[in-house]
């Protein structure tokens, strides 16, 4: 019980350090939440995208709710089909480019005025140069001592 309540305290510092730091830069929030996502159950991983998603949608309130709805959406989704992914290096590259893709799909649908193409390369770029130091990293902080 404590370990997702730090989970969702992590998420609101990594949304705080990427709104702040880094507004064309890596998204944190979308790392973390995938490897949340590969180790908790499906009630978490949901409640953690929809959380993760309110905390980016306050920052931009024209398109209130598209991030809740996407990574809430993609929190379930890994959640459900991990099992059908053999657990190598590559299955954090897979989710984290369909999480990308999925965000600026439902951008390009309700935001006539979605980023750039310069912004949305170096954002994925930056996003998947870290992809797979995500799930290291996370699982050194959270599931070390767990039994999963």
């Amino acid at each position: 019980m404590m370990r997702q309540f730090f989970a969702f305290v992590f998420i609101y510092l990594l949304f705080v350090l990427q709104s702040t730091l880094f507004p064309v830069g890596p998204q944190f929030v979308l790392l973390a939440l995938i490897v949340f996502a590969l180790y908790e159950t499906r009630l978490i991983a949901t409640l953690l995208g929809i959380w993760a998603g309110f905390c980016l949608d306050l920052t931009t309130p024209t398109t209130l709710g598209v991030q809740m709805l996407t990574l809430g959406g993609i929190g379930y989704g890994i959640a459900v089909v991990r099992n059908l992914f053999y657990r190598n290096r590559w299955h954090n590259l897979l989710f984290t480019i369909t999480g990308l893709l999925l965000q600026q799909l439902l951008y390009y649908f309700v935001d006539k005025n979605p980023l750039n193409l310069n912004t949305l390369l170096i954002t994925a770029i930056l996003t998947l140069t870290l992809a797979p130091l995500a799930e290291p990293a996370v699982v050194a902080l959270f599931y070390r001592h767990s039994k999963k």
